[in-house]
């Protein structure tokens, strides 16, 4: 079983909020993927008409937290959103060391010089 992760965002210019030949296409083709449909609010408001144009569908709807439209007024057609839920892996056992250095005290001419007096298996060159 494949457990890829799908998601398809977009304007599907597929109208679902009206009963036609296709949408029942469009529900038809999701339903043999796996594909879950997320948006359930109009997402082109015109002062005549509205139209639900703007989908998410997700094979893994366990995934998304929450989703919705936000109506913001800069185009003809609204934002819509999924937030997804992360986790994060458990930790492993044991102590993990980090190493890292501090550059508070760093001088660049030091460092330089350093270098060049290191081989560091290369032939030296201008830096």
């Amino acid at each position: 079983m494949n457990n890829n992760e799908h998601n398809l965002i977009g304007d599907i210019n597929c109208d679902l909020s009206e009963n036609n030949a296709s949408v029942n296409a469009l529900l038809n083709v999701s339903d043999v993927y796996g594909l879950k449909q997320l948006i359930t609010e109009p997402t082109r408001i015109t002062p005549s008409s509205s139209s639900l144009t703007d989908l998410i569908f997700t094979n893994q709807p366990d995934l998304v937290s929450f989703s919705g439209v936000s109506h913001v007024g800069i185009s003809d057609h609204s934002l819509v959103y999924a937030f997804r839920k992360v986790s994060i892996p458990p930790a492993s056992k044991g102590i993990k060391l980090v190493n890292y250095r501090r550059f508070k005290h760093f001088e660049s001419v030091n460092f330089r010089a350093n270098i060049l007096k290191s081989t560091l298996g290369y032939s030296q060159g201008t830096f």
